[in-house]
């Protein structure tokens, strides 16, 4: 009898397209003029989706940090700094990778000005 055969090869798997999916999604939030607010979401889809923000008049807000979490997922962060009462409204994420139609979020987010200390004046 002879010795065992021993072969090494490298094997890869092409995982089936699909479209996007929004797994963790963010919340609407109440904040204070001039906080920063994070959005964040987890997407998957094959292949892995382009993310954007726009806000309530459709305007482009940012494409944020794509973080990897494994081979169909995403994890999108976008800070919004110095958030003032008028940018209150609806803001839209979308994830778009050119397979069926893009999944698309709604967050409403709500900044109040901030309230200055009643100040007292001699009568």
């Amino acid at each position: 009898m002879g010795r065992p055969a021993k072969h090494e090869f490298d094997l890869e798997v092409e995982l089936p397209e699909s479209a996007p999916e929004f797994t963790e999604i963010p919340r609407d939030a109440t904040l204070t003029q001039g906080d920063d607010h994070l959005i964040e979401a987890e997407i998957t889809g094959v292949p892995k989706p382009n993310v954007y923000v726009t806000d309530k008049d459709g305007v482009f807000v940012g494409e944020g940090q794509i973080e990897e979490v494994d081979e169909e997922t995403v994890r999108f962060s976008l800070d919004i700094p110095d958030l003032q009462p008028e940018d209150s409204g609806r803001y839209t994420i979308t994830a778009n990778n050119g397979v069926g139609r893009p999944a698309t979020h709604e967050i409403y987010l709500e900044v109040e000005p901030l309230e200055l200390a009643p100040q007292f004046t001699n009568v």
